[in-house]
């Protein structure tokens, strides 16, 4: 693979002297200082190694070497300029895809559907699910490494710069406890948090992780499981679970969008039960406007329990 040790840099350096004819002209077209603009030309001389321009009276005009520099300076510069224009004037759905983040425990239930409408309402756009923003979608967010963060909270609003961000709460959703169909406990009309001291559970993250059952259930009660097992897919969890490895917690909304639990019970946590919110953040950003509200509004549709609101 090529290595040009030249950058642009260099190359706008030769184009201003040549149309200014001295430094200090050509550091104002380049709005840099005269000693910035002398020391490009002099790392341009050295990568080179050989010199660029000649002075003549008070005059800097190019050299040979530098007049040759100077014809493939401008062709690429011309070019340059002209697919920045091409991709600036592409429609706006038509520049980029979404990029979404959310978390390994998230239902992806939504997903077929978000892709056929996308389909239709924008030809052009891809969705990517980032898979490295799992562990912390609003950092992503944050980064510019993802354009929608998809995060649950046990309250109704969250916590955003509202100047940068705009949110929407797609659904409410709720913890269950899952066991096997014959476990001792699959009876009960609910569990507590010490129904699981004695007993292994299953999950995708053995580290605490905010707006989750170790934060909103166990960690309350000051209770924990005897012995935890971690598995990183949440069909494992389910597959273990029904074989009677033993129990976990789950979302309904993955539950309902999955029919590999069969041989399994859902019961819900202490007797008003323990509920989560989903919201989409995304920027305030025109072009991926329409984009992020479709998306929201796929997502709404694809759970069982309220529909979320967009907020300002």
């Amino acid at each position: 693979m090529l290595q040009p040790r030249l950058t642009i840099k260099h190359l706008k350096t030769i184009h201003a002297i040549e149309a200014a004819d001295t430094l200090t002209k050509a550091a104002e077209l380049l709005d840099i200082s005269q000693p910035a603009l002398s020391s490009r030309l002099h790392d341009a001389e050295e990568i080179l190694g050989t010199r660029l321009c000649q002075r003549r009276g008070r005059r800097l005009t190019l050299s040979g070497p530098g007049q040759v520099l100077l014809r493939s300076a401008r062709r690429i510069l011309e070019e340059l300029t002209a697919v920045e224009k091409e991709l600036m004037n592409l429609p706006d759905h038509a520049s980029r895809g979404i990029r979404i983040g959310m978390p390994q425990y998230a239902s992806f239930s939504w997903l077929p559907a978000a892709v056929r409408e996308f389909e239709k309402l924008f030809p052009s756009v891809e969705l990517e699910i980032v898979s490295k923003a799992a562990l912390h979608p609003r950092h992503a967010l944050l980064r510019n490494e993802i354009d929608i963060a998809l995060v649950s909270s046990p309250t109704r609003s969250i916590q955003i710069d509202r100047s940068r961000f705009r949110s929407r709460r797609l659904i409410r959703d709720e913890f269950v406890a899952l066991l096997p169909a014959d476990h001792a406990k699959a009876g009960k009309p609910f569990l507590v948090a010490d129904d699981f001291i004695d007993e292994t559970y299953i999950t995708n993250s053995a580290v605490p992780e905010r707006n989750r059952e170790y934060e909103l259930f166990f960690q309350p009660n000051a209770v924990y499981p005897e012995r935890v097992v971690q598995v990183g897919f949440t069909g494992a969890i389910l597959e273990l679970v029904a074989a009677g490895i033993g129990t976990t917690i789950i979302t309904r909304w993955i539950l309902e969008s999955d029919d590999r639990y069969s041989g399994v019970v859902s019961r819900p946590l202490t007797k008003s039960g323990l509920f989560v919110n989903w919201f989409a953040i995304f920027p305030r950003n025109r072009e991926i406007d329409a984009q992020a509200l479709a998306l929201c509004d796929v997502i709404s549709r694809s759970g069982t329990f309220e529909p979320g609101v967009l907020s300002a």
